[in-house]
């Protein structure tokens, strides 16, 4: 990086060095598993608190074609997570979970891009939300086989790309499907359809300027597995 700033290479980001330090965290967590109603309900939820140092980010530098890596001096992460597992009938189960997350950096050795200060900003790649909702039911079709579908419900809320929280990628909810059906002699067949819905959606971006990896569009696959 040296090199490249005295030989005037123009678009390198503050915060970026030959190397950078490694992350470290500490912090602490509570909570609870449960089983309840003879083992027909698990419940489990956890609050948690972590001090990141010297936190990971990315940044596209656009002259020299190059993804690079630079530390967040410090932040503080938090938030709570819970999930219930619920098997209603002999046949029916519902799985649901739940979390919440607030971050905020909380010092910084380099000012952001625009002399934007990023204190006080939330930490890139982190969404202030995820739910989940999962459906399987469960049913017999003789001979020694069993069939059962699966519907998963996903809900990732806003997330910031970038220290500078230029950009917020809006909530967005995916669907994914699953048949199978198997047999005691030890083989399944599976038919899955992932992103159901088809989604256009963006599951990373390094910065506003740089490289955007797009999140899989909807995809049928059928697998069998054999076991002996």
């Amino acid at each position: 990086v040296s090199t490249l700033v005295a030989a005037g290479v123009p678009g390198l980001p503050q915060g970026v060095r030959d190397s950078y330090d490694q992350e470290d965290t500490e912090g602490f967590e509570v909570g609870f598993k449960s089983s309840l109603a003879g083992g027909a309900l698990r419940w489990d939820a956890a609050v948690f608190d972590t001090e990141v140092s010297n936190g990971f980010t990315f940044v596209f530098v656009a002259p020299f074609t190059a993804q690079t890596t630079r530390n967040i001096k410090s932040a503080d992460v938090s938030g709570v997570e819970t999930s219930l597992s619920w098997l209603a009938t002999d046949h029916l189960e519902i799985d649901v979970g739940l979390g919440f997350l607030d971050s905020e950096i909380t010092a910084s050795d380099w000012i952001g891009a625009g002399g934007i200060n990023i204190v006080g900003k939330e930490m890139p790649q982190n969404p202030e939300s995820t739910s989940n909702l999962g459906l399987v039911y469960r049913g017999e079709l003789g001979g020694e086989r069993d069939w059962y579908a699966r519907l998963d419900y996903r809900q990732l809320g806003e997330v910031f790309w970038e220290p500078e929280n230029f950009v917020a990628r809006d909530p967005l909810s995916l669907v994914d499907l699953r048949f199978g059906i198997t047999a005691a002699r030890g083989w399944e067949v599976v038919a899955w359809i992932d992103n159901a819905t088809d989604e256009n959606w963006i599951s990373e971006e390094s910065n506003p300027n740089g490289i955007v990896y797009y999140g899989k569009p909807r995809q049928y696959r059928v697998e069998m597995t054999y076991r002996f």
